[in-house]
């Protein structure tokens, strides 16, 4: 989990790590001939690279089993709405992370902190899915 900077939406609270980016146009073989562009063909490396520092970003890519684009998640604010597109990864080993507001938690410690309604509430489905203390976000 990432801890979020107190003075931004859901200031000081834990949530998953985020990219401040609109979905980034990145070009696949077959939509360049067409000239349409797609967030979808966004490969791991991009991704980590836009969320975490490129030490971090290298480590979990040494470690990455499998990377596939999950559910996208819309949650409405009283003035805004938040579009989350989720990216499911295993990993093989765990990484050790060099952000100080960055850390692992297994998904049965997910009470004891401070999570934003909507993340809290996508962390529990994954828990009840895998039904797997271990795992850990």
């Amino acid at each position: 989990l990432e801890r979020r900077p107190d003075k931004a939406i859901w200031g000081g609270l834990w949530s998953l790590p985020e990219s401040p980016w609109r979905p980034k146009e990145i070009k696949d073989q077959e939509s360049q001939r067409d000239g349409a562009l797609s967030e979808s063909h966004i490969n791991a490396p991009q991704l980590f690279e836009l969320m975490l520092s490129r030490e971090d970003a290298d480590a979990l890519l040494k470690s990455c089993q499998s990377f596939e684009r999950g559910e996208t998640i819309k949650h409405i604010f009283t003035h805004r709405r938040l579009w989350m597109q989720i990216w499911n990864v295993s990993i093989a080993d765990s990484v050790q992370l060099t952000g100080d507001s960055l850390k692992w938690i297994s998904l049965r410690q997910l009470g004891k902190h401070g999570l934003p309604q909507p993340i809290k509430v996508l962390l529990q489905g994954v828990s009840l899915t895998r039904g797997d203390d271990t795992d850990r976000c």
